[in-house]
């Protein structure tokens, strides 16, 4: 939520580094690698959004929901609001 929290107020840097950390203390946790994706899009990195993208889909049980990232579902929502 801190990641979030500091993409919102466009500190970008502080964000990643809140998102590393949180992966580091607890790397089991899909939601992160998603949410990192969504922080990667936000700043334009194209090839970071990628790597997360494909570890959160390396989970078990990733296509509980639809198997989307959070990236993926800011792009979709992005794309139907323009």
């Amino acid at each position: 939520r801190l990641g979030q929290a500091l993409d919102g107020l466009n500190r970008h840097e502080e964000a990643e580094q809140a998102y590393l950390k949180a992966i580091k203390n607890d790397p089991n946790r899909r939601i992160l690698y998603s949410h990192l994706a969504a922080h990667y899009y936000l700043v334009d990195n194209k090839e970071k959004e990628k790597e997360y993208t494909a570890k959160m889909h390396h989970f078990p049980n990733a296509d509980a929901d639809d198997g989307r990232s959070t990236a993926e579902r800011l792009k979709e929502w992005k794309q139907k609001n323009r």
